[in-house]
């Protein structure tokens, strides 16, 4: 299945892994990323070797839902904490395999209409065999018309700018 082309690394992976065993509800997982990402300090103190696992342990406590407490104090014991974002990453991979989704990205100078949507995501979900297509849309002045449709490591370029490019390069190869 295909997945966000972003590099995770196998830690996160196996970390991933054990959170997708743990069958927590998705509100849980939202509040963590949602916390990580709105505190740097949080960050900081739990990725920090010079404070003690006790003091971090106490800030987890604090902080986080009950159901992944366990699962962070890990992290910290094993001086993991700052591939949680990784992980969580790995883990909406991980679901969407589970759920046959498939994420993409368009790229476009002008937002397509949604009979145009519908046929995208039609030849994604074909193309990928997925369920169900996830299309990010962009807004990419420099492509001068057309799009690219980026699915994973795959790239789509129907694009005006695409078009010239390969032309200056049948040109030049001549």
């Amino acid at each position: 299945m295909v997945t966000n082309n972003k590099y995770i690394s196998s830690s996160a992976y196996s970390y991933a892994e054990v959170l997708f065993e743990m069958k927590l509800p998705d509100t849980v997982l939202a509040e963590v990323k949602e916390l990580w990402k709105q505190s740097m300090p949080l960050q900081e103190v739990l990725s920090n070797p010079t404070v003690h696992q006790q003091q971090k342990e106490a800030v987890i406590d604090r902080v986080f839902p009950a159901k992944i407490r366990n699962f962070m104090k890990v992290l910290c014991r094993n001086k993991k904490s700052m591939l949680l974002e990784e992980i969580l990453q790995a883990y909406e991979n991980r679901m969407d395999e589970q759920l046959g989704v498939v994420r993409a990205d368009l790229f476009c100078t002008v937002s397509p209409n949604e009979e145009q949507r519908e046929k995208m995501a039609d030849f994604v979900c074909r193309k990928y065999k997925a369920n169900k297509a996830y299309i990010t849309e962009h807004i990419e002045q420099s492509l001068l018309g057309g799009f690219i449709l980026k699915v994973g490591c795959d790239e789509y370029d129907r694009s005006l700018r695409g078009s010239l490019d390969r032309l200056e390069e049948r040109l030049i190869r001549r």
